[in-house]
């Protein structure tokens, strides 16, 4: 958008279209409006987005925090519970009524204590689920494939990520740590015989849902395989056990999204995963 406008107002200026010079700078002056409200709208948007992002990490740390004192409170009852107990013990023959409401209010403590563990619990997972920092995950990814592979000689793993996220994902972290290191594995074996091995890990936001691009100039699959590759047990490599692209496959639909292979050849494959956002 903001190279049409320009490019736009370029024509005009230089048309051989007779027009009036007030009304060229009528039509300049419009455009550069439209120009500059459009240039505002983005900004906007993008500091709204950073501006829940951390709303949305100041909760998750605070919910953290009180989960911690909820898990020691719980930790600490114990010692008293199991003094409660004891004596529970000591008065089943001597007063088994007294022992009866003793026992009920044991299971109410430990009911209470684990209602707020449990609760606590489920907050941040839901959280942790819907908002995580899609671009430091995957330079964790990037960085534990580094190390993984560092006896690999020229391996080249990178991120090309222009445009932030326009809302924030509705998946398990450690489910999507999993599919990307899964997919990162299958480039790197496909680059074994290449003496320049480049992957590269492409983020598209699109505005109903994420575009993530894999891609590799490894040896490519052949025409017979490509039907197979996301069959449970299929592997093409000695030592294989098939559930890699199988897993991130279901796990990627297990989420309402879809992982596919988009082309391959001799030069390399590109896998393309969709991912939705998080419900509004």
């Amino acid at each position: 958008f903001s190279i049409t406008i320009p490019a736009t107002i370029y024509v005009i200026l230089k048309s051989k279209i007779s027009i009036p010079y007030s009304l060229q700078i009528t039509h300049f002056l419009f455009y550069y409006c439209i120009l500059i409200i459009a240039i505002s709208i983005k900004n906007y948007l993008i500091f709204a987005l950073e501006k829940a992002w951390q709303e949305a990490r100041s909760k998750t740390e605070q919910l953290k925090e009180s989960y911690k004192t909820n898990l020691q409170v719980a930790h600490d009852l114990r010692s008293p519970i199991g003094a409660l107990n004891a004596i529970s013990h000591k008065l089943e023959s001597e007063d088994p009524t007294l022992q009866k409401v003793l026992n009920n209010s044991i299971e109410r403590i430990n009911a209470i204590s684990d209602h707020l563990l449990l609760e606590h619990k489920q907050k941040l997972d839901d959280l942790e689920k819907d908002f995580f920092d899609l671009e430091a995950e995957l330079d964790s990814v990037v960085a534990e494939k580094k190390v993984e592979f560092a006896n690999i000689p020229n391996l080249n793993i990178r991120i090309e990520m222009n445009e932030p996220l326009i809302r924030p994902l509705s998946i398990p972290r450690d489910e999507f740590h999993r599919v990307i290191s899964n997919l990162v594995n299958n480039s790197v074996e496909a680059l074994e015989n290449r003496e320049s091995k480049q992957i590269l890990v492409r983020v598209m936001p699109q505005s109903s849902f994420l575009i993530l691009e894999i891609e590799d100039n490894g040896c490519g699959i052949s025409k017979d395989q490509v039907s197979q590759i996301f069959k449970e047990n299929f592997t093409t490599k000695d030592q294989g056990t098939g559930i890699g692209l199988s897993y991130c496959q279901a796990t990627v639909r297990s989420w309402g999204g879809s992982l596919k292979l988009k082309s391959s050849s001799s030069k390399g494959t590109l896998f393309e995963a969709r991912v939705p956002y998080a419900k509004k």
